[in-house]
């Protein structure tokens, strides 16, 4: 939440993807379906990249700040950024692994992070103006779906505080003002994405619009858990017409200390074209609803121009008795515009209650016993609150379950899926001091797969404060912001001497699927995959250090680096721990069998062999392995 706070750098420009589409598709996981459809890009290797930024303001700097004009890239560095989805039922929320991000001032001083694992938020697929109205029937748009689509990242990057540049300005106001823990300067990072392009042959194939805002982070607070307040957007009308817009949600704040409101609308305002400027709202009025009546706080600018220049973040000036009043009462935002639809346009919930999730997507290994948690944040009027419990919900995700990102007619988890998760072994721990509820995950029983090449079963994790109605997800998708999706692996017996033909069965499927690997190695080729097993030798690698018994094969090096590294293979993250077991076993079978020397002591176990984490505040064991 601290990015609304200040300083804040806000910064605009352009984001480069190429996620592989083959595997979007449940029937591809067929194994029976030897030519899958190659959707709009095959051959993608799902990179992430920014690139073309620059900042265009700085809330409390000066407005001549060295900031101003910074560019704003990743590094690509040790290979570019990658964003994988969590699993083909669930496409809403990639997640952008070893992200590493570059500020460099006009006069080349720079401050270079390194950004936590983040998964997508807040996603919507009606953004931009329905050019054939809003039946679906019709695919609301001529731009492809991805284009119509708008979402928000947010977590936190680390400097190493020995390299922060001795400066002036808006930067070192930062530095002072945020934490430093284990010689890391901390920073809030929220970007936004949207209006990208996935149509073979547009010249702007596969970059999209980015804009961001960097600020300190605070004691106690969230990484990836949207708030601490919530304004949700007006649903659509019914039959409404094309030019009627459709809006999502807002996260806001009340600073009592600087006296202002401060709200973020970068996701929360329909386009008019992909990547394009905010739908023209008239007079954006914020308002209070206290004592049975509504009263305006003031305007607040939804123009391109705020998107571009504060990234769509809004200050509104607050009076003392204004203070009074939205401290305790819900916040609506209304528009001048009485072609559009009904006012408010967006509104908090009356009671003031806000609750939303951390780390939203859950990588787990199938082993009974095995264990994940990640955390939940409760407020009232922005506002943590103590001692609530929180109840769950947990769903096995179908093609026709609320949420699922394919068509209802896809078959999805099977009955094997039933009661992985169950009480007393998972549960949400009542709210502490600082609101957070901890939702503690044990995997029961094996879950089994859902086809031969779909490895593990899904799940759908919705909290809900205790002694309140549960929310009806069988007619309406749980809100996004505290819904936690979790993939468990099938529970197969890891082979201690692997034959050609069982690691050929591990390996086909992602010959088919990410077919942009296959075009560099086909792994599905036993001279092939022996070859690169075998060499090179690490050192030539430049890390020596073995990993898992080997040192030497550029195969067992990628399967081998952390989870979270840029060069982590397979970069779907969809192996299972047991068959990564299974494939490091012949690889190390076959090097012995070949008189390789032994290997030097390892070095300390990669995140395939122990604990991956997409935020701070998740712990998994054997959650994130390979």
């Amino acid at each position: 939440m601290s990015y609304l706070d200040v300083p804040r750098i806000h910064f605009i420009g352009r984001f480069y993807a190429d996620p592989s589409t083959v595997n979007n598709d449940p029937t591809h996981y067929d194994p029976n379906v030897t030519n899958p459809a190659p959707w709009q890009d095959p051959a993608g290797l799902h990179s992430f990249r920014i690139l073309d930024c620059s900042v265009t303001s700085v809330e409390g700097g000066a407005a001549s700040d060295p900031l101003i004009g910074a560019a704003v890239t990743t590094t690509d560095l040790p290979t570019p950024a990658k964003i994988v989805d969590l699993d083909v039922y669930q496409q809403a929320v990639p997640t952008i692994f070893g992200m590493q991000l570059k500020i460099t001032l006009s006069d080349g001083t720079s401050i270079v992070g390194d950004v936590q694992p983040v998964s997508l938020n807040s996603l919507w697929f009606n953004a931009v103006l329905p050019m054939r109205g809003w039946n679906e029937q019709y695919g609301w748009g001529s731009f492809g779906g991805d284009s119509n689509a708008c979402g928000t990242y947010q977590t936190v990057m680390s400097v190493k505080a020995s390299n922060w540049p001795t400066t002036a300005g808006a930067l070192q106001t930062l530095r002072e003002s945020t934490i430093v823990e284990d010689g890391n300067v901390l920073l809030a990072f929220r970007f936004v994405v949207d209006g990208y392009i996935n149509v073979p042959g547009n010249q702007n194939y596969r970059y999209g619009r980015i804009t961001g805002a960097i600020g300190p982070v605070g004691i106690n607070q969230p990484v990836q858990a949207v708030g601490p307040r919530w304004l949700a957007g007006r649903a659509t009308p019914p039959n409404a017409n094309w030019d009627v817009p459709a809006f999502y949600g807002a996260s806001f704040k009340v600073d009592p200390d600087r006296k202002v409101m401060v709200i973020d609308m970068a996701n929360g305002v329909c386009r008019v074209l992909p990547g394009g400027d905010p739908v023209d709202l008239g007079t954006v009025n914020v308002c209070v609803v206290a004592n049975g009546s509504q009263t305006v706080l003031g305007q607040i600018d939804c123009t391109s121009f705020a998107y571009s220049n504060s990234s769509g973040i809004v200050e509104l000036p607050l009076s003392d008795a204004q203070l009074a009043l939205v401290g305790s009462n819900p916040i609506v935002i209304t528009t001048s515009r009485t072609d559009i639809g009904p006012n408010p346009i967006f509104s908090e919930s009356p009671s003031g209650w806000f609750l939303a999730a951390d780390n939203r997507a859950l990588r787990m290994a199938g082993t009974p016993g095995t264990t994940a948690q990640t955390d939940l944040y409760l407020t009232r009027w922005g506002m943590p609150v103590p001692n609530v419990p929180i109840e769950l919900m947990i769903e096995p995700v179908y093609g026709a379950t609320q949420g699922a990102t394919v068509p209802p007619t896809n078959p999805g988890d099977t009955p094997q899926a039933v009661n992985v998760f169950q009480p007393p072994t998972t549960y949400a721990t009542p709210t502490d001091e600082n609101g957070k509820s901890v939702v503690a995950l044990q995997v029961m029983h094996d879950p089994g797969a859902r086809t031969p090449q779909l490895d593990g079963q899904l799940y759908f994790v919705v909290p809900y404060i205790g002694g309140t109605v549960p929310p009806d997800i069988v007619n309406q998708p749980p809100a996004q912001e505290l819904q936690i999706s979790v993939v468990a692996w099938a529970n197969v017996p890891i082979i201690e001497q692997p034959t050609w033909a069982d690691i050929l069965a591990i390996m086909e499927p992602y010959v088919k699927l990410y077919p942009g690997m296959t075009h560099k190695i086909d792994l599905s080729v036993e001279a092939t995959f022996n070859l690169f097993a075998t060499n090179p030798p690490w050192i030539a690698m430049h890390e020596p250090q073995p990993r898992n018994g080997i040192c030497a094969g550029a195969i067992g090096f990628y399967m081998t680096r952390d989870f979270t590294d840029t060069r982590f293979m397979p970069v779907t993250r969809d192996l299972s721990p047991s068959k990564f077991q299974t494939v490091i076993n012949y690889i190390a079978n076959l090097q012995k069998s070949m008189g390789f020397p032994p290997c030097k002591p390892d070095s300390p176990p990669a995140a395939s062999e122990s604990t991956a984490s997409t935020g701070s505040t998740t712990t998994a064991t054997e959650g994130g392995a390979a």
